[in-house]
């Protein structure tokens, strides 16, 4: 069962490669592992928006990032 949202990927990508964190947070790691597959496979982690070196030096140089920018425009402000 791929995760319903980001934040919820994010948590089982960290229960299944984290033994410590999952055991603070009392979920099992190979329910983590299940998540985190279904995952991949339904192309949840993968990120359409990372660019190349050029990009991350134009972001530190203050920059607007793409996707924050393309949600203002969707939003129109």
């Amino acid at each position: 069962m791929p995760s319903v949202s980001a934040k919820q990927a994010r948590f089982m990508q960290a229960v299944a490669h984290d033994s410590g964190f999952a055991k603070k947070v009392g979920v099992s790691q190979s329910v983590g592992r299940d998540f985190a597959k279904a995952d991949n496979a339904a192309g949840i982690t993968k990120n359409p928006d990372r660019r190349t070196k050029g990009h991350r030096a134009a972001v530190s140089r203050g920059a607007v990032h793409p996707r924050s920018h393309s949600e203002f425009e969707r939003l129109g402000k």
